[in-house]
């Protein structure tokens, strides 16, 4: 009899009587007794999609919450949670901010993922109208998540996790939020495949330059090369101003060469680390003479030829943009002459003979009258008429 009354006050709501029967409908929820039945109701009134509903939920969620601790049973506990979830997805469509502080307090205190899930989108599409408190109450739940995986409920974790990158999204925060996101995206993340792809949708969403929290990761001591590495990544394919990632590859590189391991792996992740940097100083450039000393030691001590080629090339594309000219052409004038000091006393390696082919059309593509001068040794020294004629044709591209 009680359910029956309770649906025809339901009904009288949906016919636009909310104002006169709010007072009841909430008398009535409480007097449903079980959350079970509470559950009941509220679906049924939900389905009607009343406006101006949001009131209701608010205190139904209050309610919930004060009564949280004292609901045993498992069915009434799978009631309880239903109902906050419920209750938390009507009010984050309403985007009802008075009740924020209810939905924060159910994020912390329940342990349903769905619920407190529900409690975070909620509060993150209504982030306008509240504070950065549930931004950060969000984004430290997802640090302990990405941090800590569960010994047990794993699932239940991911599922959180999941609509906390979804709350995150919403407050299109980069200070706070990126950072959270950036690291669940990570393919060394714990999570599943489902989350991580969450995350990477999620990362395309959070409007802004995330170059300030990258570049901090970057030159952090707290995180490994691969997580720099991808950091950097993400400055080079972000909407990053051009500025920003030449910073993010200034940083990277000099990261690069001053981080040192025995273990190989370790040497080729930092090996790729400033092979990225490179090709993004070479296409983005920089007036920073931080990179001066690691590019000579790329040229010298680097992995492989491929960081040796690309040395000389980042230093021709510098020159050529006017960045740190004179030094930068100083370098490559030095690499030649060091070059052709091996050629006249017989000491050349099969390196350094196809190093010179690449160094002389460097030089020749600065376009600068101060790289002539070291291409004219070349004629003195007793290289092959292929060298001196990429030396000649280094000069003509120089004089135009």
């Amino acid at each position: 009899m009680k359910r029956a009354f309770i649906i025809i006050m339901l009904i009288c709501v949906a016919m636009g009587l909310y104002a006169q029967t709010a007072d009841e409908l909430m008398r009535y929820y409480q007097d449903s007794g079980t959350q079970t039945g509470k559950l009941d109701m509220l679906r049924q009134y939900a389905a009607e999609q009343n406006p101006g509903a949001e009131e209701f939920y608010a205190r139904a969620l209050n309610a919930l919450i004060a009564e949280y601790p004292n609901v045993r049973g498992n069915q009434e506990v799978v009631a309880a949670d239903a109902i906050a979830q419920l209750l938390a997805e009507q009010l984050g469509e309403a985007r009802h901010a008075p009740a924020a502080m209810d939905l924060g307090r159910l994020a912390e205190a329940f342990t349903n993922p769905f619920a407190r899930g529900a409690a975070l989108i909620a509060l993150g599409k209504m982030h306008e109208a509240s504070n950065n408190y549930y931004l950060v109450q969000t984004a430290r739940i997802l640090s302990n998540l990405n941090n800590m995986p569960p010994s047990q409920d794993r699932e239940g974790a991911e599922r959180l996790a999941y609509r906390a990158v979804i709350a995150l999204e919403n407050y299109q925060n980069i200070d706070e939020g990126y950072l959270p996101v950036f690291f669940a995206a990570l393919g060394t993340s714990w999570y599943s495949d489902q989350v991580r792809q969450q995350a990477k949708a999620s990362l395309e969403k959070i409007s802004g330059d995330p170059s300030g929290p990258l570049i901090g990761v970057i030159q952090s001591a707290s995180y490994t090369v691969d997580v720099k590495h991808a950091a950097l990544e993400a400055i080079d394919t972000q909407a990053a101003g051009t500025e920003h990632k030449s910073q993010a590859a200034v940083a990277a590189y000099v990261e690069g060469w001053r981080l040192v391991s025995p273990e190989p792996r370790t040497r080729i992740q930092l090996a790729n680390m400033r092979k990225l940097a490179l090709r993004m100083l070479f296409q983005y450039g920089t007036e920073d003479q931080a990179v001066l000393a690691p590019l000579e030691r790329s040229y010298k001590e680097g992995l492989d030829t491929q960081e040796r080629y690309a040395a000389v090339n980042t230093l021709s594309a510098l020159a050529a943009r006017g960045n740190l000219e004179e030094r930068t052409i100083g370098l490559l004038g030095g690499f030649l002459i060091a070059l052709n000091g091996k050629c006249s006393d017989g000491s050349l390696t099969p390196a350094d003979e196809a190093m010179v082919r690449v160094i002389i059309p460097a030089l020749g593509n600065t376009r600068k009258q101060g790289a002539v001068r070291p291409l004219n040794t070349v004629q003195s020294v007793p290289w092959t008429n292929t060298v001196k004629r990429l030396a000649r044709t280094a000069i003509g591209t120089i004089n135009g």
